[in-house]
C-alpha cells in the first residue's frame, strides 16, 4: 500500500491530516528532487507552491465567503507534499483529475 493510500484513508476515516506525516513528505519530495534526472528542485519547488498556494487561496476565499472552511489545512500541505514529487506540469493535471474524482466521489 502506497504512502499515498494509507494518507487518504487516514483523512477519510479521521477528517485530519497529520502534520507529523506532509511535513517530513514535503521535505522529501524536495530532498528527492536533489538526486532525480526527470526533474530538478526548480521544478519541485514551483510544484509546491503551485499546488499549496492554489489550494491556499481557495481555502481563503471559501472562508471570505461562507466564514467556514471548505477545506481543511491538512489538505493544504498534503497538496504542497504531492507538488514537490510532482512538479509543477504534473501538478497541474493532479489537481484537476483530483477535483474530477472529488466532485463525483469516487
Amino acid at each position: 500500500m502506497s504512502i499515498t493510500t494509507k494518507i487518504a484513508k487516514i483523512d477519510a476515516r479521521h477528517q485530519i491530516l497529520p502534520d507529523v506525516i506532509t511535513y517530513p513528505g514535503i521535505a522529501l519530495g524536495l530532498l528527492y528532487a536533489l538526486i532525480r534526472d526527470d526533474m530538478t528542485f526548480g521544478a519541485a519547488l514551483i510544484g509546491t507552491a503551485v499546488r499549496g498556494g492554489f489550494l491556499l487561496s481557495v481555502y481563503g476565499l471559501y472562508w471570505l465567503i461562507r466564514k467556514k472552511e471548505g477545506l481543511g489545512l491538512g489538505d493544504v500541505t498534503m497538496m504542497l507534499m504531492v507538488g514537490s514529487f510532482l512538479g509543477w506540469p504534473r501538478t497541474i493535471l493532479t489537481l484537476v483529475l483530483a477535483s474530477i474524482a472529488g466532485a463525483i466521489e469516487i
